[in-house]
């Protein structure tokens, strides 16, 4: 059941793409045929995700307090991803590379990762701007609530300087497959831009496994 699902949804996948002739437009809803399976395609572009490389102390604990995580101990929990990703005495600061990484820091297991999945990148999201209109309804919520709930950018310029705007040029891609009585998901994580040996106009950073959608 992996298998064929892997195989339509990254057929899927690379339809959905090539259907992307602007970087500002999300091709949402795409709807292929392969075989006896139909796949619905959704891109959203990283800049419309809370990027866990670069996201600041109070939306990393709006962020986590989303996820029905106590503030206090949300809070504690984005001091200790802030302390991971910061250089110290020991060494440089740590990258995180994908969501599973969230594992190495205290706090965190799989039931709060898989809560985060649909939220947050992993630092594609290109230099660390965030743009709402790329962004979905839950993370858009979850911006809004810095500030006392003043809707505020990160990234408008700090002080002294000024914030070139935002580019969609990386995406997750979503493909959702319905097989065996179950919906399945198979995401890929690509950014715009041919690779070695490839004449596509994009290459795939990232691929997770299929895995079943909740009901």
């Amino acid at each position: 059941a992996q298998a064929k699902v892997a195989a339509a949804g990254d057929g899927a996948i690379q339809l959905g793409l090539a259907n992307l002739v602007s970087p500002e437009v999300a091709g949402n809803g795409q709807r292929f045929r392969l075989g006896d399976l139909e796949v619905v395609v959704y891109l959203t572009p990283t800049v419309g995700l809370i990027d866990l490389n670069r996201a600041p102390r109070e939306l990393l604990g709006n962020l986590f307090s989303a996820i029905d995580i106590p503030r206090g101990e949300a809070e504690i929990l984005a001091d200790n991803v802030i302390q991971w990703r910061s250089p110290s005495l020991a060494g440089p600061g740590h990258r995180i590379d994908s969501i599973e990484a969230l594992l190495e820091i205290d706090g965190f297991d799989r039931v709060r990762i898989d809560a985060l999945r649909d939220l947050v990148s992993s630092g594609l999201s290109g230099a660390g701007f965030f743009s709402p209109k790329h962004a979905p309804e839950a993370v858009r919520k979850i911006v809004g609530m810095q500030e006392g709930g003043a809707p505020r950018r990160p990234d408008e310029p700090g002080r002294g300087g000024r914030a070139a705007p935002p580019r969609a040029d990386a995406y997750r891609v979503d493909a959702v497959i319905e097989f065996g009585g179950r919906r399945w998901l198979r995401r890929r994580w690509v950014r715009m831009g041919s690779a070695t040996h490839s004449e596509l106009p994009w290459r795939f950073t990232r691929t997770e496994a299929p895995r079943v959608l909740r009901q």
